[in-house]
Parts: structure tokens; C-alpha cells; sequence
């Protein structure tokens, strides 16, 4: 499935957690869901990570916002990757934490997104990961049924490791950028 894009200049400026944009600046949301939520990607222990790789357009981008579709509370610890020569998630470029309230869980048909920030981080271009880990109680994220061939988990506990696996649904997270 090719990646979605779409363009919007309100950037669906009605979300409450979302602080409004700039009217004259456009934005694009990448993303590999439907927007239809059927079930949850949950995370088993402190080790797994779910990774999503997210290959911009071509030339440099600024990040704006990551968007996720809490599917239950908890804190979730978020990384974007560099990408590898070995086209992998590489060294952390900017990390941060998400602690999800029962009023941010959205029950998929009303339009509740969570969101970060991430407009202080410097131009990028080329593919970034962005991976998600459980920090604190028992968080999940929204997952489409769709097979968007970009998500995948892994662990990095020492006495089960796992490399990448490639998994046949879409958490519901967008990455927001300006060209």
C-alpha cells in the first residue's frame, strides 16, 4: 500500500489537545492507516517497541506534530530514528514521554487524537522511525486493520531479543510535517 498524504491548511485545527497552526502555512499528515479503527497495539513488556517507518517526500521537511489514537491510559516513552544504511531505525534523534489520561483515550469514532510537539526540532529529509514503548501503567494505540508494510516491533530485552518483525496492521499515528 503507498503512503497516504494528505494536505490540509486547518491541519483538523478542531482537535482540542492540538494547538492551532499557522492559517497560512500549509501541513501534510503521512500516514498508513484507514482511519478506522479495529482493535489495539498493546505493549506486552517494558522491552517491546513498535516501530513505524515514515520516508518523507523528497527535499527537507519540518516536523510539526505526532499524532497518536490513545486506545487506553498509561505513558508511553516515544523515539524518531535516523534510518541506517542497512534501512533500519538508527541512532535516537529526539525522545520524549506521553502520559495518556482517561480523557485523551479515544473509542475510534470521536475524532480524540493525542499530539506532540515537534516543531522545535530541526529540518529533516530522507526516512525516520518512530518507535513507541510502554513507560508506566497499560497503554494502547489504536490499530487499523490495514497492511501498510511499514509497522513492525521488536525487543530489546537481552534474554528474549528480536530484531525487527513485520506486522500486517497500521497503529493509528501520523507524523505531521511543512514543507
Amino acid at each position: 500500500m503507498e503512503l497516504r498524504s494528505i494536505v490540509a491548511f486547518a491541519c483538523l485545527a478542531g482537535c482540542a489537545s492540538a494547538p492551532a497552526p499557522k492559517a497560512t502555512e500549509p501541513c501534510v499528515l503521512l500516514s498508513f492507516d484507514d482511519g478506522q479503527p479495529q482493535g489495539t497495539i498493546d505493549f506486552p513488556t517494558l522491552s517491546h517497541e513498535s516501530v513505524v517507518r515514515f520516508e518523507l517526500p523528497p527535499g527537507e521537511h519540518r516536523l510539526r506534530r505526532l499524532w497518536i489514537q490513545a486506545a487506553a491510559a498509561g505513558t508511553i516513552h516515544w523515539f524518531l530514528y535516523d534510518q541506517t544504511p542497512l534501512e533500519g531505525p538508527g541512532l535516537v534523534l529526539h525522545e520524549g514521554m506521553l502520559v495518556l489520561n482517561g480523557d485523551q483515550v479515544s473509542n475510534g469514532r470521536d475524532g480524540r487524537w493525542v499530539t506532540e510537539d515537534l516543531s522545535s526540532l530541526p529540518a529533516r529529509e530522507g526516512v525516520i522511525w518512530l518507535g513507541l514503548r510502554k513507560s508506566e501503567g497499560a497503554p494502547a494505540v489504536a490499530a487499523s486493520r490495514v497492511n501498510g508494510g511499514q509497522y513492525f516491533v521488536r525487543s530489546h530485552d537481552p534474554q528474549a531479543p528480536l530484531g525487527l518483525m513485520p506486522v500486517k496492521r497500521t497503529p493509528l499515528v501520523r507524523l505531521e510535517i511543512a514543507p
